[in-house]
């Protein structure tokens, strides 16, 4: 049942790529299965927060690549 729980939930993702200190907003972010890391309810918390390193389009964001 876990694993059905954690393959339902979404996480935070790069809707693009997102150059190293870039500020996350509504424009370069989406929400992905399977969850991880950031859930869509802590999306207040990372909107204007920079990322330490580049990411490629869809890769999972994680509270470690946040500035």
């Amino acid at each position: 049942e876990r694993e059905v729980q954690q393959s339902a939930r979404r996480s935070l993702a790069a809707k693009n790529d997102i150059k190293k200190g870039e500020a996350l907003s509504v424009e370069n972010i989406l929400w992905l299965r399977p969850g991880g890391d950031v859930e869509p309810s802590m999306e207040s918390k990372i909107l204007g927060r920079q990322v330490k390193r580049t990411l490629k389009a869809r890769e999972l964001i994680s509270e470690a690549d946040l500035e």
